[in-house]
């Protein structure tokens, strides 16, 4: 018992150490603030944060997006997980887990092009698996360019190196397991791009292109490890100010240590937003995926996604999509465009890190977001997976659902400070020899920020 609380004191000690420094740096963030004043209704940060009308302004953290200029966050996050591990009933393991975050950023106008830097460090500390402690880092740039009138676009690259989620560990491609109680790291490094000719013509032409190479720290992930790379052109068709449409065709080439594959996507875009309150987005594609070695994760078929947004008051926002992809690793441009705002820091999703079993995988989600106050948000999403397996460890195709459900919390104490609470559940069912589970989360993070 005195050893668990010596080490309880220890893991929590970066945690006091970094809420004591916050609270110092806000002390004085606060009076440099309103020494220089809020800022004007309309100005650039009030439109970074809220975005389009309907929009909420609040962000899940609580602090708004960085403007202009030189920036700092210091954050710090306590979390409860009832079931660590993942694993099935009888054989849960909670923990406590702690992360510190520091990042200085950078957001500089030259003329109309726009520079994004943002270089954050991380330290996650567990309570009682310590074996699991360790630090982390992510380095994130994107040069958003305009030439002349009629080009366009942006170049992102980064390298990451952090813990792989563990509610993304499942078994390994080709058979085996990867080992949930050591420290994982993924370490990701990318390149991409995209370029748009016709800015303002109704007809305009589209290049893209990523590269995107992963791997990770411990030998049982090793199967796990790729490099990709994407090249692809489209072209768009804009009959009017409220709907896109468009073509895309891209080539993929992956490899694997045990597998290499190709992939081929011919895409139809559409974007329709027909007022201040409704917006649309969606793709299908003919996808054409062959591996060398492992067949049974070939695929020809259909995969794409459809998204909606919706005001339904000044206050509420709804959402809600679908999706059908194969999972042979999403790619850094992929996984970049779920997570980052617009005109914000390229960030990679964590959540579409780690390469499932699943050959294909149906999602059908559904979220609100309720703008308490100017400063208060509530934001509630669920969603439900259906997925394919075909390298199960029995060696037989199977299916599996997860549902997962969270509601988030986030207070703008000040224009430089912010808190938030999440609560989440989700929930697996049982499948050839892998056990069901259901795992809650509970976790609460202070920021703070200087610009």
């Amino acid at each position: 018992m005195n050893a668990k609380n010596t080490s309880l004191r220890k893991n929590l000690l970066p945690s006091v150490l970094a809420l004591s420094v916050m609270a110092a740096w806000s002390g004085i963030a606060l009076a440099q603030a309103d020494a220089g004043g809020a800022a004007p209704a309309g100005s650039a940060s009030e439109a970074a944060a809220g975005g389009a009308s309907g929009n909420v302004a609040v962000s899940p953290s609580g602090l708004s997006e960085p403007t202009r200029g030189v920036y700092y966050r210091l954050s710090q996050s306590l979390r409860f997980e009832d079931n660590l591990f993942r694993r099935g009933n009888d054989q849960e393991d909670s923990d406590m887990v702690s992360t510190t975050s520091a990042t200085v950023g950078t957001r500089l106008f030259l003329s109309r092009q726009v520079l994004n830097a943002e270089a954050t460090v991380l330290r996650h500390m567990y309570r009682d698996n310590d074996q699991l402690d360790g630090n982390g880092y992510r380095l994130n740039t994107r040069l958003q360019w305009e030439i002349g009138s009629n080009w366009a676009g942006k170049v992102q690259a980064g390298v990451t190196r952090d813990q792989v989620p563990l509610d993304q560990l499942v078994d390994a491609i080709g058979g085996g397991t990867v080992v949930r109680e050591q420290r994982n790291q993924e370490s990701t490094r990318y390149l991409n791009f995209d370029a748009r000719y016709g800015l303002f013509a109704a007809w305009s032409l589209d290049a893209f292109g990523d590269l995107t190479s992963v791997d990770y720290s411990i030998d049982s992930a090793g199967l796990r490890e790729r490099d990709t790379r994407q090249i692809g052109v489209g072209v768009r068709y804009k009959p009017s100010p409220a709907l896109t449409l468009g073509v895309r065709t891209s080539y993929t080439d992956g490899e694997y240590p045990d597998d290499d594959y190709d992939r081929k996507d011919l895409s139809f875009t559409v974007n329709y937003l027909p007022g201040d309150r409704l917006s649309l987005r969606g793709n299908i594609s003919y996808t054409d995926e062959q591996h060398d070695n492992i067949t049974a994760r070939d695929f020809s078929g259909l995969t794409g996604s459809f998204n909606a947004t919706y005001a339904l008051t000044s206050k509420i926002n709804l959402e809600g999509g679908f999706s059908r992809q194969t999972n042979s690793g999403a790619t850094a441009s992929e996984r970049i465009g779920a997570g980052t705002p617009p005109g914000g820091t390229p960030v990679l999703d964590p959540n579409l890190s780690f390469l499932s079993d699943a050959r294909v995988t149906n999602t059908l989600d559904f979220g609100a977001t309720w703008a308490a106050t100017s400063k208060i948000a509530v934001r509630g999403k669920v969603s439900y997976s259906r997925e394919d397996l075909d390298r199960t460890l029995a060696g037989t195709d199977e299916t599996t659902t997860i549902r997962r459900a969270s509601l988030n919390a986030s207070w703008a104490v000040h224009r430089i400070v912010g808190l938030s609470c999440e609560l989440s559940h989700a929930q697996r069912d049982a499948v050839a020899n892998t056990r069901s589970y259901s795992a809650n989360t509970f976790g609460c993070t202070a920021s703070v920020a200087l610009e």
